[in-house]
């Protein structure tokens, strides 16, 4: 009788194989597998297909079996077999590799002994998920991390999805050390227009609770940086949500000190009416609640800085009623402001439709005059004649402020010889009359001069 073996396993590799359109859980795991079978003088068996047996156990010697390939059919070619543990119609090899296993092996009915112990590179398993407690580590100049979805449609395309149920804890927490250059917490980034980038959500209806959390030590840092790429569809730079009365949809804190620092920087390069940079929404109908609270304890610092080519930062207020705020702004420095507002161009630095009130004392640091509703600007008019000018202003006239200037040959501008509603039987300087809500008539007396001139300006209130 010849007494054959299977010689030490020269090679272990691992081979993780994707079913298209499959779900993780589904991802078929196979082990490489190859081996030597010799006689008992060490001759190599002759060429040939035999059958051969595979089985995992949790112990080195007794424990109990985990897997079993059954009756495998294997080609050997001077006694090498190579053979893929785990294939079809072999059953799945569904184990976690969270623990030791060891592989034996039977040849011609007997089983070889000792069992190998699986080799680390078995535990690749690990790459189709993360076991609990998982650390990384690593000194690359890359992401250390990185989750993409390609996806570019369905509502749950999702970067990194993270939850959690305690009331203490994050969903994600992504930490950047470094206290210089432009480092992210997380990234995250989704192509989809339907997508998330980072999605944060706690369930915990109490407590201080944060879908999001970020926070940076660097001056030119981004606690949480947030991107949308899509042009088009409903997207998101971050989209943060809480249903606690007391929680916060976003809080971004910057803790540097010094130089250009951000709570929570949101950017969106969409040219839709459903794009945001940041999108911040409480559902709680009471309490002290926020879309978006933003705070920088820098003194040169922005708590939330908007910007856009149409609006910068929009705040609406729907409940319909108590005294609601569409944007609220508060400062603490005694020579702070609530709120700033500059205009680099021609435009307005503030701009109200409605009434506006004031609560306290007015300091205006420039020339200001309200602008009139409408200036004729400088006439000249025909001598003992008459002038209509169409202002168009509607309402009613008793609502109306007129003022009329001459401007006399050798004196300059004046009120001289003008002014009053008359009918301009005097010869000397201008008189405004026959004021309605759409003209108004100036006449210009038989004494002046061709050259002198008269200006009308209208407010109305």
């Amino acid at each position: 009788m010849i007494h054959r073996s299977v010689s030490s396993t020269v090679l272990v590799t691992l081979c993780l194989l994707a079913i298209a359109g499959g779900a993780q859980a589904d991802i078929p795991k196979v082990i490489s597998y190859q081996g030597r079978v010799t006689d008992a003088a060490g001759t190599p068996v002759a060429d040939g297909s035999y059958t051969m047996q595979f089985r995992l156990y949790d112990d080195a010697t007794t424990g109990s079996q985990v897997w079993e390939s059954g009756d495998v059919s294997v080609a050997t070619s001077g006694g090498v077999f190579s053979v893929l543990l785990g294939s079809s119609p072999q059953p799945a090899i569904l184990l976690a590799f969270d623990e030791d296993y060891w592989l034996a092996v039977r040849f011609a009915g007997v089983d070889q002994s000792p069992r190998q112990r699986m080799a680390s590179v078995g535990y690749a398993y690990m790459a189709s998920g993360l076991v609990p407690g998982t650390e990384v580590e690593s000194s690359l100049t890359g992401p250390l991390f990185t989750a993409d979805n390609t996806r570019t449609s369905g509502a749950d395309a999702d970067g990194i999805w993270g939850e959690t149920h305690s009331t203490g804890g994050c969903g994600v927490l992504g930490n950047a050390a470094a206290t210089t250059g432009a480092t992210e917490g997380v990234y995250g980034r989704a192509h989809s227009p339907n997508g998330v980038g980072v999605h944060g959500y706690v369930s915990a209806a109490s407590g201080d609770t944060k879908g999001v959390y970020g926070e940076v030590m660097s001056s030119a840092g981004s606690a949480v940086h947030g991107m949308a790429w899509a042009t088009t569809g409903l997207c998101y730079g971050g989209y943060f949500e809480t249903a606690s009365s007391s929680g916060t949809g976003v809080r971004g804190v910057a803790t540097a000190s010094s130089g250009e620092t951000y709570g929570v920087l949101g950017r969106s390069y969409s040219t839709t009416d459903n794009s945001r940079g940041v999108y911040g929404r409480s559902y709680a109908t009471e309490g002290l609640t926020y879309g978006v609270y933003g705070l920088s304890n820098s003194s040169q610092g922005t708590g939330v800085r908007g910007s856009a080519p149409a609006t910068g930062v929009y705040g609406e207020a729907t409940a319909n009623a108590n005294v609601t705020n569409g944007v609220y702004a508060l400062s603490h420095s005694p020579s702070g402001r609530a709120l700033y507002a500059e205009n680099t161009s021609t435009g307005w630095a503030g701009y109200f439709v409605g009434d506006v009130n004031i609560n306290g004392s007015l300091t205006v640091s420039e020339g200001f005059f309200p602008e009139p509703a409408y200036d004729s600007g400088w006439q000249s008019g025909t001598v003992d004649g008459n002038v209509t000018l169409t202002h168009s202003l509607g309402g009613s006239v008793a609502d109306y402020v007129v003022d009329i200037q001459h401007n006399i040959n050798g004196l300059g501008v004046t009120n001289r010889f003008a002014g009053g509603d008359d009918d301009g039987s005097d010869g000397w300087g201008f008189f405004w009359h026959s004021l309605t809500t759409t003209s108004i008539q100036v006449h210009k007396g038989s004494e002046m001069y061709p050259g002198e001139q008269f200006r009308v300006r209208i407010w109305r209130y």
